[in-house]
C-alpha cells in the first residue's frame, strides 16, 4: 500500500532526525550548552535552567543559571515599572549576563542587592551571551525601552567591535532576530528538533551573509560609535540616563579599551573604566579572571558590582533616597 505524502514527509523526517542524532557531529554540533535555542531565536528564553562550564579541560568551571518567566536572568518584573521605584536596565554581553558564575553572585544582581539597602531599586539583567554594541542597540529598542527605565547601563568591551568585524558565529544579532524570531511560537515549540534546527540555522546564516558588514577595524569602530550614538538617542527618547562601563580590557592589539573610552567620547556619552577600577583591588591585573576564560570569578563579579555603585554615585546618577551607602 502506498503512504501519502504525509506519511512520506514524516517518515523521511524521521530519518533525517535519527541521522542527525547519531552523527559524529551530534555532541558538538547541538550541545545545550552552546545555548542553540537562543541562537535559533535571536531572543531571550524563559524558564531555562542549568549547568554551563567555562575554563580549560583539566580545569573546569561549571556554574548554574537560570532563566525567568520573561527570559532575564535575575528576578521576575512587572513590564509596567511600579510606582516609587527606580528602574535600572543593564545591557551587555556575556561579561553583563553573569558568564561563570551562579544566578546570586552576578554583579547586575549583587548591585541590586546593595541599592535595595536604601530604598525601591530594581536593576533589570538584560544581558545576553555574544551580542556586541549594534545588537545591545536593537535590544534597547525592541526590549528595554518599553520598561520604562530611569538609567541604562551599558556593560561594553572591545570584543564588541571585533565580534561587529569578524562575526565567528553563523547567527549574528540581526540575522538571527530577522530570521527566526517570526513565529516566534514555531521557533520555541521546534527547538527539539536537530533537522529544524539545521534548517533555521542555514536560514540565519543566509540573512547574515546578507547583512552589510565593515572592510577593517576602522569600519568596526565606526560601527559600534554609531551604536553608541542610537542607544543615547533611545536613552534620552525614553527620558533615563546612559552610562556606558568598560567592562573588561581588550583581546588583542586593535580592539583595546583605550580606543572604546575614545569611540565613547566621540559618540557623546557618558564612560567609566570599571575593568581598571577593578584591577586596582587585585594584587594584578586580571585578578578577577576565570582561568582559561577571562570572565570574572564571583569575587569579581562582588568587586565589580561595588565599582559600578561608586561610579553612579559619583556621577549623580541616583536619586537621593539610594545614596544611603555614600
Amino acid at each position: 500500500m502506498a503512504l501519502s505524502g504525509a506519511a512520506t514527509l514524516a517518515l523521511l523526517f524521521g530519518a533525517a532526525e535519527v541521522g542527525l542524532r547519531l552523527s559524529p557531529w551530534e555532541a558538538t554540533a547541538f550541545a545545550l550548552n552552546e545555548l542553540p535555542v537562543p541562537g535559533l531565536m535571536g531572543d531571550y528564553v524563559p524558564h531555562q535552567r542549568g549547568t554551563l562550564v567555562l575554563g580549560e579541560d583539566d580545569a573546569p568551571w561549571p556554574y548554574q543559571f537560570t532563566t525567568n518567566a520573561q527570559g532575564f536572568r535575575g528576578p521576575l518584573i512587572e513590564r509596567q515599572k511600579p510606582d516609587g521605584v527606580f528602574r535600572i536596565v543593564a545591557l551587555g554581553d556575556s561579561y553583563t549576563w553573569g558568564d561563570g558564575v551562579d544566578d546570586d553572585a552576578v554583579w547586575v544582581r549583587l548591585l541590586e542587592e546593595r541599592l535595595r539597602r536604601c530604598g525601591a531599586v530594581e536593576v533589570v539583567n538584560m544581558g545576553f551571551v555574544g551580542r556586541n554594541t549594534v545588537g545591545e542597540a536593537d535590544w534597547l529598542e525592541e526590549k528595554g525601552v518599553a520598561l520604562s527605565p530611569d538609567l541604562v547601563l551599558l556593560g561594553a568591551e572591545p570584543g564588541d567591535a571585533m565580534d561587529v568585524l569578524e562575526l565567528d558565529r553563523d547567527w549574528d544579532n540581526r540575522a538571527a532576530m530577522v530570521a527566526s524570531s517570526r513565529p516566534a511560537w514555531l521557533v520555541r515549540s521546534m527547538a527539539w528538533s536537530r533537522v529544524f534546527r539545521v534548517a533555521m540555522g542555514s536560514r540565519i546564516a543566509r540573512r547574515s551573509r546578507a547583512i552589510q558588514r565593515p572592510a577593517d577595524a576602522e569600519g568596526a569602530w565606526l560601527r559600534v560609535r554609531e551604536s553608541l550614538q542610537r542607544i543615547q538617542r533611545l536613552t534620552e527618547g525614553a527620558g533615563a540616563d546612559l552610562l556606558v562601563l568598560g567592562i573588561a580590557p581588550g583581546p588583542a592589539e586593535d580592539w583595546t579599551l583605550a580606543r572604546l573610552e575614545q569611540e565613547a567620547q566621540a559618540a557623546g556619552v557618558a564612560w567609566y573604566p570599571v575593568a581598571p577600577r577593578v584591577d586596582e583591588r587585585g594584587d594584578r591585573p586580571g585578578w578577577w579572571e576565570i582561568p582559561g576564560d577571562g570572565h570574572y570569578t564571583p569575587e569579581g563579579n562582588a568587586a565589580l558590582a561595588d565599582v559600578v555603585h561608586q561610579a553612579l554615585l559619583e556621577r549623580g546618577l541616583l536619586p537621593e533616597g539610594l545614596r544611603c551607602g555614600s
